[in-house]
């Protein structure tokens, strides 16, 4: 009858003490995941997390309109099979310059999706994976279209002014 009630005892002691560290860390980290997903919903771009080869590990995105394939068709696969020739080499190249100096931003790449050319711009940065002991690599890869579009028009606008002044001396 006594080992009864030390074991109920100590089965009562280990709930509470589970009850009050899950009270006390619970609410912080449910709120602490919340804000994360909330924060991933905000972003306007397509975030990707690659291995040392190219393999596509994580993909996520809220703007299925950008995606040049399905999630299913992305995962798993290394960019090589997923982009284009000229975006997958320049991809390869972020990646390596972030593999040496920790990150990489600035570089872009052309798309040609269905409804139209999109460009993107890349920030990619690396990810230490204490599990396996491999870098991963953070992308984001910004939709800057409508900034080409813009930059282009001024190209065209300063040429054409720079040809009538021309004409004019």
């Amino acid at each position: 009858v006594y080992i009864v009630f030390v074991v109920f005892g100590l089965f009562v002691i280990g709930g509470l003490i589970a009850y009050r560290i899950g009270t006390y860390f619970g609410n912080p980290i449910k709120q602490f995941a919340n804000d994360m997903e909330a924060t991933l919903h905000a972003i306007p771009d397509l975030l990707f997390e690659l291995d040392e080869s190219g393999h596509y590990k994580k993909f996520i995105t809220h703007r299925k309109d950008l995606q040049i394939k399905s999630s299913d068709k992305i995962l798993n696969h290394t960019i090589d099979e997923v982009l284009p020739e000229a975006a997958a080499k320049v991809m390869r190249q972020a990646i390596n310059e972030a593999k040496n100096e920790g990150d990489s931003h600035g570089r872009q790449i052309l798309i040609n999706l269905p409804h139209g050319e999109f460009w993107y711009e890349l920030s990619v940065a690396k990810k230490s994976n204490l599990n396996t002991k491999e870098d991963h690599f953070i992308v984001i890869s910004r939709d800057i279209t409508q900034r080409k579009y813009i930059e282009q028009e001024i190209i065209r606008l300063n040429s054409n002014l720079e040809e009538r002044v021309a004409k004019r001396n």
